[in-house]
């Protein structure tokens, strides 16, 4: 959930803004610290564009994405070769620590 997290942030700001572009709105409060959002946008970036047919069907079976996908998430699989090196475990704790910023920032 952390792409929310800009909206969140700004909106508990008492700015009024669409996900899509709280993103360059709170880089400007957190420059220092946004440089994992823009590792996960690399990622995005590069994450192979494939359907995944498994697991609409079972989306659609249970009429629930979020149970689908958690169902989906237990599957044992590894992300995508150029994505791996993306995701350490570095940029998971600097988006955590931005996160907590965020958070203390609405206080």
């Amino acid at each position: 959930m952390f792409e929310l997290l800009p909206a969140l942030y700004l909106q508990s700001k008492g700015e009024a803004v669409a996900k899509a572009g709280s993103f360059n709105l709170a880089q400007r409060h957190f420059q220092d610290g946004w440089w994992p959002y823009e590792v996960l946008e690399r990622v995005r970036a590069t994450w192979p564009r494939t359907r995944n047919r498994p697991l609409e069907i079972a989306a659609s079976a249970v009429r629930n994405p979020w149970v689908a996908v958690r169902a989906w998430a237990r599957l044992p699989s590894a992300s995508p070769q150029p994505v791996r090196p993306l995701l350490s475990a570095d940029c998971l704790t600097a988006l955590q620590e931005l996160a907590r910023r965020m958070v203390k920032g609405t206080r």
